[in-house]
This record gives structure tokens, sequence and C-alpha cells, in this order.
């Protein structure tokens, strides 16, 4: 990388930086709090993230994870069913050891609701794809 590169990387680094204000950075949540034994690099300032509720990308996230919840909860249903017509024990201990760890990611889906702000709500997406597709 020339030098001219990098000191034009520096000065758009500081002037990304200068357009939050310190009250926006200490309003956005810290990886600090993040229960995780993982921490992000160094690299990464999760400060600086801060995501407009009409973000596109924001919207994708929200309507991914309420597809996700459908998912899993759809699989709660599901899986007691499939356990009792099992063709072996080992197989219907297996589909219920795969529902307590399902209904573990409904909770954890629960979180992330909360953490965005928003009720837990379950959104079936519509797929487009060749396997949908009836014709």
């Amino acid at each position: 990388m020339s030098k001219s590169n990098a000191k034009a990387e520096k000065k758009s680094a500081a002037e990304t930086s200068a357009a939050f204000s310190k009250k926006d950075i200490e309003q956005a949540n810290s990886a600090s709090d993040n229960p995780s034994k993982y921490q992000p690099t160094k690299d990464a300032d999760m400060n600086l993230q801060l995501l407009d509720e009409e973000d596109g990308l924001m919207k994708l996230f929200t309507d991914s994870v309420k597809d996700l919840y459908w998912a899993e909860n759809h699989l709660v249903k599901a899986l007691p069913k499939m356990s009792k017509s099992a063709s072996s024990k080992t197989l219907a201990k297996a589909i219920l050891t795969h529902l307590e760890q399902t209904k573990t990611h409904v909770e954890r889906l629960e979180q992330v609701f909360e953490l965005l702000g928003k009720k837990p709500q379950a959104k079936k997406m519509r797929r487009h794809g060749r396997l949908n597709q009836r014709g």
C-alpha cells in the first residue's frame, strides 16, 4: 500500500469517528457487556455501529430473526410427534435431545428481540426458488 493511500485511509477513519458524537457512542451497546467467551477483534469497533430502523440491513436482519423464530417454534411443536413415531428408542431419545436444544434456540431468539426492542414475532418468509415453485 502506498503512503498516500495509508494517509487517505487514516483521514477517512478519523472523519468517520468524528461523525459520531460522544453521546452516540455512549448510547451504543458496548461489546464489553457481551457475556460470550468470544470477544471482538481490536479492529472491530462495535460502538460505532449504529443502525437506523429504516436501514435495509436492519430490516433484513429483523425479518430473518422473525423467520428463524417461526421455524424454531414450528420444530418445538413437531419434534414431540416425531419422537412418538420414532422406530427406535435411540432415535426417539435423539429427537427429544434436539427438542431441548430447539427450546434453547427459541429463548435466545427471544433475547434477540429484546435487544432489538421488539416483541417476539414469528413470520414465515416466502422462499423464491425452484424447490418452492409449482408449475
